[in-house]
């Protein structure tokens, strides 16, 4: 496995690539596997497509229900901002059935954004706004019984309607993801977030197909296979910066779960189909990244590269790779020759070819993920040194932090401010951890060296917080990240693609430095496919 030194470095960590155990993807192999039933119980649209979609889900034994609240919204009503007060879609996730109180109460409370109030019976609230460039057109296409050109839709994003966020885990009062039953079927990280996204994808499909039935008596519906083949788009800001300094107990379940998908995915002798699988979906992968719109992404890797590098990667299969031989020639081989994207693509190739070997990692995610911090007060000050020297040594490289992070008022989006220049550091948002490391070091090393943790935290409370981070994960190899999230070279935009790539979403792009977009659940089975059970292999879609 990697040393965090390699793993944790940022430009590393933005090459990451969605993988087997990617969230959407597991959530597709679960829903498949149960066979989840999603069938809409109410349409109630106009031929604007205002008004309300329900849609009841069968799972696992459980009832959940989908409400929503759809809006053709302006573009003068349009801010770009978390605040805004309508979205084309607003929806929520609840247990059970919705009663008509309950549809007005939660549609009054999403209008009040940041000050609106649910129960624990709502999973999460989420919003969705449709694409400019391919909602109408389709539509319009529909309404005149002509099927949208694949190829335009691809170079048009591959998507109808964009997710503009998740609120959930607590937030305005939703269930805790914690407190679902172990057998619920969405107990599982993430996977809440990932069905609102998947029920959105559901959901643009119906409504262009109603609002062209609504417009014309020669409307047709959208084929299947091309809904297949449409994905929900997705993209997040600078905020997600504060992601990763937040939770390095994720961070390390994230990244050791995935390196140990990858080490046993490496070591596995191949079998002549499992190397004509690998070449198979190298070849669907570099035909796949030919859509992805990377021309004004200075932060990744170059779409001609990519691709090139693939192909070079494939080339090499006969010279390094054979019958009962493992494939770390071959990995060997990519990491030194290859864009770091290239390499980590190849990567998650292997843990596809594998899946027998990686699925059963996956349960590991929430045990990992669960872990409390808290303060170990009997520990002494030289133990509490000594672990800092040994894991927090390369916090030295970056001790200057001209930045931070706050939450603004106005719109509750993640800002950056100056130290020199805005006002605010009161309500800085943890990222400076290189500069707290140094300031605890500081007054750790005027103290006696067999003086407890708890006695000195009497006397210097406030780095209670830093203390219980590194006594509860100052051993987890793949916690902390090596760089310096407050300063001035700092690149939001690479922390966002560490993120999603996990989430699952492929076709990542920065357009600026803090911007990041793509797509989530292109090829993916719809609802008939998942109810039959139909295993499909989906991922690298030609398109």
């Amino acid at each position: 496995m990697r040393s965090a030194d390699e793993l944790m470095d940022i430009d590393q960590l933005a090459s990451t690539k969605p993988y087997r155990l990617s969230f959407a993807r597991t959530l597709i192999q679960r829903m498949t596997t149960e066979r989840w039933l999603i069938e809409p119980k109410k349409m109630e649209l106009d031929a604007n497509g205002i008004g309300t979609a329900i849609y009841q889900v069968t799972a696992s034994g459980h009832q959940i229900t989908f409400v929503a609240f759809s809006d053709d919204v302006p573009d003068e009503k349009r801010s770009g901002r978390l605040s805004e007060t309508r979205f084309d879609g607003m929806g929520f996730l609840c247990h059970g059935e919705v009663t008509e109180e309950r549809l007005n109460t939660e549609r009054e409370s999403m209008k009040l954004r940041s000050r609106g109030r649910t129960d624990w019976e709502t999973i999460g609230w989420t919003l969705a706004t449709r694409s400019k460039r391919s909602f109408d057109r389709v539509v319009n296409l529909l309404s005149r019984g002509a099927q949208p050109d694949l190829g335009r839709l691809a170079s048009d994003g591959g998507y109808l309607f964009r997710n503009n966020g998740y609120y959930g885990n607590g937030r305005h009062g939703t269930r805790m993801w914690q407190s679902l039953p172990v057998d619920h079927p969405l107990s599982h990280p993430y996977h809440p977030e990932m069905f609102a996204l998947y029920l959105w994808r559901q959901f643009s499909f119906d409504l262009v197909d109603e609002m062209a039935r609504l417009r014309s008596p020669k409307a047709t519906c959208l084929h299947g296979d091309i809904k297949r083949k449409i994905g929900i788009g997705n993209s997040t800001g600078q905020g997600i910066s504060t992601f990763l300094t937040k939770w390095p107990g994720w961070m390390h379940a994230w990244n050791v779960l995935r390196e140990t998908a990858i080490v046993q995915s490496t070591n596995t002798s191949a079998s002549e189909t499992d190397i004509e699988r690998a070449r198979t979906l190298l070849h669907r992968a570099a035909a796949y990244m030919a859509y992805r719109d990377g021309s004004k992404d200075r932060y990744g890797c170059p779409d001609s590269e990519l691709i090139s590098d693939l192909n070079a990667i494939e080339a090499k299969f006969d010279d390094l790779v054979a019958t009962g031989q493992s494939w770390s020639r071959l990995v060997v081989w990519a990491r030194a020759h290859c864009h770091p994207e290239a390499s980590d693509l190849f990567n998650s190739i292997l843990t596809e070819t594998y899946p027998d070997l990686v699925d059963e990692l996956d349960r590991d995610f929430a045990t990992l993920m669960l872990r409390a911090t808290d303060v170990a007060p009997h520990q002494t000050v030289a133990e509490l040194r000594s672990l800092i020297s040994d894991r927090y040594a390369w916090t030295q490289n970056w001790l200057s932090s001209p930045n931070f992070f706050y939450r603004s008022e106005e719109h509750g989006e993640q800002r950056v401010g100056s130290r020199q220049v805005d006002d605010g550091e009161s309500m800085e948002t943890f990222t400076a951890l290189c500069n707290d490391v140094a300031a605890l070091s500081d007054d750790l090393e005027s103290c006696d060296a067999s003086e407890s943790v708890g006695s000195f935290l009497l006397r210097h409370p406030g780095h209670r917080f830093l203390i219980e981070r590194i006594q509860t994960f100052g051993t987890d190899t793949y916690a902390e990240i090596r760089a310096n999230v407050a300063g001035d070279s700092w690149v939001p935009a690479k922390a966002g693609k560490f993120v999603l790539s996990n989430f699952g979403m492929e076709l990542s792009s920065a357009h600026n430095h803090r911007f990041v977009q793509g797509i989530f659940y292109q090829g993916a089975p719809l609802p008939e496919d998942l109810a039959t059970g139909r295993k499909m292999d989906w991922i690298y879609p030609n398109v």
